[in-house]
């Protein structure tokens, strides 16, 4: 799963049209860090959707990244 992770964020990020490419670090196995924020959030997958961890809940990382990135 942590490579499915790896490999759906890293293809998600890179759809980005940017003139600044939003940047996505994975810090540990399951936190990344989105763009200028300092805070951590938890990626996971749930039925075969990767979900970050919002408030709480969970959204989808599409939805997550459109709503995010600049």
């Amino acid at each position: 799963d942590i490579d499915r992770i790896k490999t759906e964020v890293n293809r998600q990020a890179s759809l980005c049209t940017c003139s600044k490419k939003y940047d996505v670090q994975q810090v540990a196995e399951g936190r990344y860090r989105f763009g200028e924020s300092q805070s951590l959030r938890l990626v996971r997958i749930l039925r075969s959707t990767v979900m970050v961890r919002v408030g709480g809940g969970w959204t989808a990382l599409d939805e997550f990244l459109v709503r995010h990135d600049p």
